[in-house]
C-alpha cells in the first residue's frame, strides 16, 4: 500500500458510527478523542487535513497483521512509565554498544506509523507501544518477541484527572494494568525480562532537545514522588489504588 510520509497522514471522515469521547487531560483541558474498542487516539484541530499520526481505525488491524522477525523486540508499556529509558537500554543491549540510538523512539512506535514504514528498518528491530498487549502484532505473541514491559497544568490537576479516568482504554492506567495482568497470567510461557536501571543521568542523553526534559524525561530517581505529592494527595491515591486494584498481582516499590 502507498504510505504517506511522516506527518502527512490524514484522519478519515468521522461519522455517527464512530465513538468520540472527551478526554480530560486536566480538569481545565479536554481533547476530543476517537475510540476504537479499548484504544483511543487524540484528535488535534485539522486532523482530517493533516496529522502526525495515522488513523487509528485503519492502523489497528494492520498492526495486528504486521510480519515479525524472530529477533524483533517489543516494549509494551503505559505512557509515562519509563518507556524512553527502557527503549534506549534495550537498543544498547541488542547492539552490544553504549551508543545512543540515532533514530527517535517515536519513529519506532507502532501506533505512530503504518507497518510498511518499518520494513526497511535494520535488524534487530526494537519497537515500543502504549497500546494494550492484545493490539500488537499477533506474530509477536507467537514468537515471544518481548524485551520488557500543549496544555500547561499543575501536578495536582494532572493527578486529579488521572485518578478519575473511567474509560476502559489504553490511556487509563488502571484498566491498562489489569488487562496486562490478564494477558501475562493467561499466557505463562511468555518470557518476562526485567531491566533494572541502577543509576543514570538525564544529561547523558546527548542530542535530546533540552526543552524535552521538562515534559518527556525525568531524572529517574526512585522516591521523587514525595517531592510532588501532598499528604492529602498521597492518601487519596492510596485509597483509590487499594479500591480499584485490590486484585492486582503486581507489586511496586515506592522507595529504595
Amino acid at each position: 500500500m502507498a504510505v504517506p510520509s511522516v506527518g502527512r497522514y490524514k484522519i478519515g471522515p468521522i461519522t455517527e458510527k464512530d465513538t468520540l469521547i472527551e478526554y480530560a487531560i486536566t480538569p481545565r483541558n479536554t481533547v476530543k478523542s476517537l475510540q476504537v474498542g479499548d484504544a483511543i487516539q487524540h484528535l488535534a484541530p485539522g486532523s482530517e487535513d493533516g496529522s502526525f499520526l495515522p488513523d487509528i481505525r485503519k492502523i489497528l488491524p494492520l498492526i495486528q497483521d504486521m510480519p515479525v522477525y524472530d529477533d524483533d523486540v517489543f516494549i509494551i508499556a503505559h505512557a509515562k512509565t519509563g518507556t524512553h529509558w527502557t527503549w534506549e537500554i534495550v537498543n544498547m543491549l541488542m547492539k552490544g554498544s553504549t551508543d545512543y540510538e540515532k533514530m527517535s523512539k517515536a519513529r519506532r512506535q507502532l501506533e505512530f506509523h503504518y507497518p510498511d514504514e518499518f520494513k526497511d528498518m535494520p535488524r534487530p528491530r526494537v519497537f515500543n507501544s502504549h497500546l494494550l498487549l492484545h493490539h500488537i502484532p499477533k506474530q509477536a505473541i507467537e514468537k515471544k518477541c518481548f524485551g520488557s514491559f500543549d496544555a500547561e497544568t499543575t501536578f495536582s490537576e494532572f493527578l486529579s484527572s488521572w485518578l478519575k479516568l473511567e474509560t476502559d482504554t489504553n490511556h487509563n492506567w488502571f484498566y491498562y494494568t489489569k488487562k496486562l495482568q490478564e494477558m501475562l497470567f493467561d499466557q505463562t510461557d511468555l518470557p518476562i525480562n526485567n531491566v533494572k536501571l541502577i543509576t543514570t543521568k538525564v544529561a547523558a542523553l546527548e542530542g535530546v532537545p533540552k526543552q524535552a526534559f521538562s515534559f518527556m524525561y525525568r531524572k529517574g530517581q526512585v522516591g521523587d514522588w514525595k517531592n510532588h505529592f501532598t499528604v492529602a494527595e498521597n492518601e487519596e491515591f492510596d485509597r483509590i489504588y487499594n479500591e480499584r486494584m485490590k486484585d492486582i498481582k503486581f507489586t511496586y516499590k515506592y522507595t529504595l
